[in-house]
């Protein structure tokens, strides 16, 4: 089994094609042949041979006449399945424009509603991770393109630094994503933020755009983009947890950021840090959340993160104690990779009891749900 098929939050390596990794994440999660047919033989044959064709990104439409005032477009790109997303030129370097009003369907309060029933969406590393398909990962391009799409939340990453400051980085080094080399926690704030975000990440930015002005941000950077605006899925990938904490107090941001720790102990630490804190936890099991749950005698973790297939066991336990159920929807992203539209796989992930879908491709997910975006 591939670890990045699965519901974990590990990610490819990044020498792997995205569209052969779909291809893989599908074959190893046990996709039926029929169901895949000549699609992936096809990309496997295509990127064995060629992989530039990957790389090609056409620019047809972006900015154009026919395409201004649209806020959602459709690209198709060689070897990857046409997907929906806002114009580049909205948020992008040229602009760095946000909506003058929030354009997710529901209040960003209804996170912490239990009696709110909207299905809510996550981009994951802002409006897509690894397979990132409109702007570099956990970068402020990608938090402005989120509000264009009208998500409900991102999903960022945070990692301390080497004088004790938080910035937004998926990986433990800078290499993949930036034009720097070095670990971030061996470097200084200011060393981090100044260095350049690579446009494609090591992924795919099919939609074309500007972003030679996007730097590693700092979390508060992030923060003051999305408050108010959003609601963040913090995957907490420091053990200062201290530092995270005090971050998200400063910024007044304690009702709309979800501490998101592998180890439910690191989200009481939070707690104990600040009892008002926000947090998530992951569980797998009955067991697992009975056992997080005995940590939070006061007042239970806002959300429980778990994996898809074991949504319909588990959901009830969490929505007993007032929690949103969070999953991870990538394995039908590696379905809308490589076969095109799966609308009705990502719609299923709510029926059976998610509350929050995360995504690399919120643009697909918000269209299944009827809520593609226009600009106001």
């Amino acid at each position: 089994m591939y670890p990045f098929c699965t519901d974990s939050r590990s990610h490819r390596p990044s020498s792997w094609p995205a569209l052969l990794c779909a291809a893989a994440m599908l074959t190893a999660c046990g996709a039926e042949a029929t169901d895949v047919g000549d699609d992936v033989d096809a990309a496997a044959d295509t990127l064995s041979g060629d992989t530039a064709a990957l790389d090609a990104t056409s620019s047809d439409g972006v900015g154009s006449d026919a395409a201004d005032g649209a806020a959602s477009a459709v690209q198709p790109v060689p070897n990857i399945a046409a997907l929906t997303g806002p114009l580049a030129t909205l948020f992008d370097c040229t602009t760095k424009g946000v909506p003058k009003t929030r354009l997710a369907a529901a209040p960003l309060s209804c996170v912490l509603t239990p009696g709110c029933s909207a299905r809510l969406v996550v981009g994951h590393r802002g409006a897509g991770g690894e397979f990132a398909q409109i702007a570099p990962e956990n970068s402020l391009a990608a938090i402005r393109a989120a509000l264009w799409m009208g998500q409900d939340g991102v999903e960022l990453d945070v990692r301390h630094t080497a004088d004790d400051q938080l910035v937004v980085m998926h990986d433990g080094s800078v290499d993949r994503t930036t034009d720097g080399t070095g670990s971030v926690s061996g470097m200084t704030l200011s060393a981090v933020t100044a260095m350049k975000l690579k446009g494609e990440n090591g992924s795919h930015v099919v939609y074309g755009g500007d972003f030679s002005c996007e730097r590693v941000p700092s979390l508060a950077e992030a923060f003051a983009l999305t408050k108010d605006r959003l609601f963040v899925d913090l995957d907490t990938k420091t053990d200062r947890i201290d530092l995270v904490v005090a971050a998200i107090v400063a910024a007044g941001v304690i009702d709309q950021v979800f501490v998101s720790v592998p180890d439910p102990t690191s989200a009481a630490k939070a707690r104990a840090l600040n009892p008002l804190i926000r947090v998530q936890i992951r569980a797998t099991g009955p067991e697992h959340v009975a056992a997080a749950l005995k940590l939070f005698p006061e007042r239970p973790p806002e959300i429980v993160e778990i994996p898809s297939t074991a949504v319909e066991t588990l959901a009830p336990l969490a929505h007993k104690v007032g929690a949103k159920v969070f999953t991870n929807g990538f394995p039908v992203d590696a379905q809308q990779m490589v076969l095109g539209s799966q609308s009705a796989a990502y719609l299923k992930l709510f029926s059976i009891g998610c509350d929050i879908v995360q995504t690399e491709f919120p643009g697909a997910v918000l269209q299944a749900l009827g809520r593609a975006t226009a600009p106001k």
